[in-house]
């Protein structure tokens, strides 16, 4: 059975990478209960309610004096209240196939800590919304400067599915005059003549999006981009959920 050492984890906040900051994760999915015992009951009976997503997680305050927004503590201010996607991937998502969680949610709360004897420290809490998707990375973080490419592998997932599913495009860096990145999930049944299956909206910068399909998904995925500007360069990756 493989294991994963902590340090091959990472987390994706809106695009920006938040690894090297921080050194501790935990996700969480709890089912409220429902109490339904009655007088006919014998013992205390329950049915499953809503189900809650939390991330925590802790580091190091992380600054820019020259560039504060670039911090990861810039980026986190920016984005208090604001629903935005939030991708971990725990085994590092470098391979074709790694299991990689993703959600849209929200910072619920974020605080910073200075002690005389320790480095500056920040810990934060992320909800989710609508719901928690386990996917599988179908285009591990690579930078991609070709004008037109497909993904350098597909997944072969062995069936297709029937109930749809979503996706999640994590866009970690662009460069370039004017850049644009377009990325499209195709399906197969055959791993040869592929079809649309998802889109994603146009990208300029560091961002993410998660969007959703419906319907059949082929056992084949892989994601297929254009990129367009003047020198342009983005680091990005994506990963597919099946229902």
């Amino acid at each position: 059975m493989p294991f994963a050492h902590g340090t091959q984890s990472r987390v994706w906040l809106d695009g920006k990478s938040a690894d090297c900051t921080i050194n501790e994760i935990t996700m969480e999915r709890e089912i409220e209960e429902a109490e339904v015992t009655t007088l006919c009951s014998t013992i205390k009976d329950y049915i499953p309610g809503l189900s809650e997503v939390t991330v925590e997680f802790e580091g190091f305050f992380d600054t820019n004096t020259v560039s504060p927004a670039l911090s990861l503590d810039g980026w986190m201010h920016d984005r208090m209240g604001v629903t935005f996607p939030f991708v971990y991937a725990p085994e590092g998502g470098a391979q074709v196939g790694d299991p990689a969680y993703f959600m849209n949610g929200f910072l619920q709360t974020y605080s910073v800590e200075s002690t005389v004897d320790e480095a500056v420290s920040m810990e934060a809490e992320f909800r989710a919304t609508g719901g928690l998707s386990r996917g599988k990375i179908i285009q591990p973080l690579t930078t991609q400067i070709a004008t037109d490419a497909d993904g350098l592998t597909s997944l072969d997932n062995t069936v297709l599915t029937s109930n749809g599913g979503s996706a999640v495009l994590s866009v970690a860096a662009a460069s370039g005059t004017l850049p644009t990145l377009a990325v499209v999930v195709e399906h197969s049944v055959d791993g040869i003549s592929w079809a649309t299956l998802g889109s994603f909206a146009s990208q300029t910068d560091v961002n993410a999006e998660i969007i959703t399909f419906s319907g059949t998904v082929n056992r084949h995925l892989r994601a297929v981009w254009t990129i367009g500007g003047t020198l342009p360069s983005f680091t990005f990756n994506v990963a597919v959920q099946r229902s």
